[in-house]
């Protein structure tokens, strides 16, 4: 997302490649772009292995390749998520923080675990994102 703030936001990097876009210019936004820049290595290596992936049979002799490719895949993945609690408890009372646990959110989330996620953030914070973990809470199942 880009959060304007009111302000002026400068936009960088290549339309082509709109995940790759760097917005700038406001605190959430520089925010964002450090968490980015946290998680770009683990990014590029999930994408890396999920090419791999799709060129190798999961079954016959290819299966244990494909295996330990999957283990991988785990094991960036639990650290990107290590990664982005420790990053939400660290700015919590950021909208970009509210942001992160959105989007992250199962979309089955059921009002326990909106409420979990919603421990995560500053609830005094009034942004949409914090709005949106609150609507979650309201519904039977999630989304």
């Amino acid at each position: 997302p880009v959060v304007a703030d009111g302000g002026t936001v400068a936009v960088s990097g290549n339309a082509v490649r709109p995940d790759e876009l760097a917005v700038s210019g406001s605190p959430a936004n520089d925010l964002l772009q450090q968490y980015r820049s946290t998680i770009y290595r683990h990014d590029m290596m999930l994408r890396a292995i999920s090419l791999e992936m799709g060129e190798v049979d999961p079954s016959g002799a290819d299966s244990l390749h494909y295996r330990a490719l999957a283990a991988k895949t785990d094991s960036i993945s639990a650290a990107w998520e290590s990664l982005r609690g420790d990053f939400v408890r660290e700015n919590n009372a950021s909208p970009v923080a509210a942001f992160l646990v959105y989007i992250y959110a199962p979309g089955d989330a059921t009002r326990p675990q909106a409420d979990s996620m919603l421990r995560l953030v500053d609830t005094t914070a009034h942004n949409a994102f914090v709005d949106r973990l609150r609507a979650l809470r309201q519904k039977p199942s999630g989304r």
